[in-house]
């Protein structure tokens, strides 16, 4: 709900954002003195698409009517990252389906394009398009930080984690305790984060932290590069039930940072934080990892082993884990392609996350049906037993998918609110300073 309604031309209870870019958008149009009206792909522009040559329908992302001095002015706005704004390579050395796939963005971007441009025109509107330039998102390495950490990345050298959770914020992140307090040119870290996976053999860290109070939760968060090597920096893994130590939690005491390792700019750390668990998301449920291992002819060649071929519920719970690790690997593919082409990941990330966590569930039940008490109990050294050791890992480690990289119930509020257009949950402290949140 904006803090402006009446401004918005349409059902202001009920706004779809597609992306986090479009929701700073809608922030700053809301709250902007200047801004009398917008909304949000209210505009229908019809335009002939160079794929099939049919008229197809174009809604820009925003309409807006601006007060300029005595005048007042109105623009259609669509936004797009700069990557997609230049022509593909007229002749590549190799069509890839990442090539392809961009080939035909351009084209019919373009064809979407100068229809608005026509259509703007005939209404004495201006038609703009905006990238992470204008939204100030674009929040890059430094030269000097290019220069000592790439390279080392680059060749493997050294490893790196991400710290986001805390004891007090887990699915919501953004409601973090850990500060960094401003000292001449450095700063100065305090507080605790938890979960964060490998830590101990680690270098580097990348560390969100609170850095103006004052701030609504999502707006006063800062990134920083932090050596886990510092002094104050103190590691402690946690003991998983099957004995791997996979998880840290880790302790800020006045560990100060130099100015230069501030990863972007001040209190704008929320936008990569959203970013990099959207890659994190698409990793985990369309990456090529372990998890997404097309499980299914192992788990029919062990029920074959078995003598478990001829059941009739075995066979069923076979044929649909054959089903849905297709389908997931489909969906994976449009992932993939559409991150090479250099989209950054929206909601689709959060689609494949629970699908891949839904499916792991699956594939731990069908393993439990086909190899029975030998999944929790084993005689090292006997025949078969090997399978029964390493499928009991993954039955033990399939509830945890769920949870990283945001819980199950988060990537459905993100599906139900940015794909389905379902209201959001009241926030009685929408808008409140950190500071004036209560917390438990």
């Amino acid at each position: 709900m904006p803090e402006r309604p009446q401004k918005y031309k349409g059902n202001s209870r009920n706004i779809v954002y597609r992306s986090m870019w479009e929701r700073k958008v809608m922030s700053s149009l809301d709250r902007n003195d200047n801004v009398l009206e917008w909304s949000s792909e209210e505009f229908i522009i019809p335009y002939e698409s160079p794929l099939d040559g049919k008229v197809h329908r174009y809604y820009p992302d925003f309409w807006v009517k601006v007060q300029q001095g005595p005048l007042t002015k109105q623009f259609i706005i669509e936004l797009k990252p700069s990557k997609q704004l230049k022509p593909p390579k007229a002749n590549p050395k190799r069509r890839t389906k990442g090539y392809l796939y961009e080939v035909r963005e351009w084209g019919r971007n373009n064809a979407k394009w100068e229809s608005a441009k026509k259509y703007c025109q005939k209404r004495g509107m201006d038609f703009l398009i905006w990238t992470e330039k204008d939204l100030g998102l674009n929040q890059k390495l430094t030269d000097d930080q290019k220069h000592r950490y790439l390279a080392p990345n680059i060749r493997c050298d050294v490893v790196w984690c991400q710290m986001f959770s805390e004891p007090g914020a887990g699915s919501d992140v953004a409601s973090l305790a850990t500060r960094a307090i401003r000292d001449g040119d450095e700063w100065v870290l305090n507080g605790q984060k938890v979960w964060t996976s490998g830590a101990q053999y680690c270098e580097y860290g990348l560390v969100v932290a609170r850095t103006d109070p004052d701030l609504p939760k999502h707006q006063g968060l800062s990134m920083f590069i932090v050596d886990l090597h510092s002094t104050g920096v103190e590691i402690r893994p946690l003991v998983q039930m099957s004995g791997a130590r996979g998880f840290n939690e880790v302790f800020f005491t006045d560990v100060r940072l130099p100015a230069a390792d501030l990863l972007g700019e001040v209190n704008q750390g929320w936008n990569l934080v959203v970013s990099m668990l959207m890659f994190e998301r698409v990793s985990i449920g369309a990456g090529g990892g372990s998890l997404n291992a097309v499980r299914s002819p192992e788990l029919v060649a062990l029920a074959r082993d078995r003598g478990l071929d001829d059941d009739p519920n075995v066979r069923q719970a076979l044929a649909d884990l054959h089903i849905h690790e297709s389908i997931r690997g489909f969906m994976a593919q449009r992932i993939r392609v559409a991150v090479a082409a250099g989209r950054v990941p929206g909601p689709e990330g959060s689609l494949a996350k629970l699908t891949g966590s839904l499916l792991a569930r699956r594939v731990r039940d069908v393993a439990v049906a086909v190899l029975g008490p030998e999944v929790q109990a084993w005689e090292d050294g006997t025949a078969g037993s090997e399978p029964a050791e390493r499928w009991s890992t993954f039955c033990i480690s399939a509830a945890g998918i769920s949870i990283a990289g945001g819980t199950d119930e988060v990537q459905r509020n993100i599906i139900g609110e940015r794909v389905l257009g379902l209201p959001k949950e009241p926030d009685p402290f929408k808008g409140a300073a950190w500071l004036d949140v209560p917390r438990s």
